[in-house]
């Protein structure tokens, strides 16, 4: 199955019927796999999945992992159409490396993104609307997004900060006076009258 390998020396794997495919296929499969390469997918990959790997009791780091497969593919595919190739030549590309790659059990399990009849689905007709904005982000737009999801955290480290200070340095309180030996009590005079045992 063509994949994007690596990370330190990247390359792109492609299956030996590869040879065969016509310039407009090779070209739009290439573009699809550098563009994960341009994009360092894979290292993000490996953020994705330590996330997951730490946090795998919460259900909702599983669903954001599957959301950041998801979107990186629709990266990809925004980043072919947007080379000029034509939306339903490259549906009909990606079709059929899907439906071959099915029928080899070992490029499978390799595996293809959405590769499912379901995600495949949902990929080819994000790939077909063509009312969808497929400009990349601008760094000044990116920033944005970053900043504006770091900002709900801010309270919760500043709420953790404040904890921890009050850990360190805590509220000393009066001593209280207890019974017993030794004990004193606070007459209404302002004396102190000492309620140990006396000889």
């Amino acid at each position: 199955m063509p994949m994007a390998w690596g990370t330190i020396r990247p390359c792109v794997l492609l299956p030996g019927e590869s040879r065969n495919w016509s310039d407009r296929k090779l070209r739009a499969v290439l573009l699809h796999e550098l563009a994960h390469l341009v994009r360092r997918d894979m290292v993000w990959q490996y953020a994705v999945e330590a996330a997951r790997a730490i946090y795998w009791f919460h259900p909702l780091v599983w669903w954001a992992a599957r959301c950041a497969h998801v979107e990186r593919e629709h990266a990809c595919d925004d980043l072919v159409l947007n080379r000029g190739v034509a939306a339903g030549d490259y549906a009909r590309h990606l079709l059929d490396v899907v439906s071959r790659g099915r029928l080899n059990q070992l490029g499978l399990a390799a595996g293809i993104a959405m590769a499912s009849s379901r995600k495949l689905e949902h990929r080819l007709r994000a790939i077909m609307d063509q009312t969808t904005d497929r400009r990349p982000l601008k760094r000044s737009a990116l920033l944005l997004i970053v900043v504006a999801s770091l900002l709900p955290a801010l309270p919760v480290a500043m709420f953790q900060i404040a904890e921890a200070g009050d850990e360190k340095h805590p509220t000393l309180s009066p001593p209280t006076a207890v019974g017993g030996l030794g004990a004193t009590q606070a007459q209404p005079n302002g004396t102190v009258a000492d309620q140990g045992h006396r000889r």
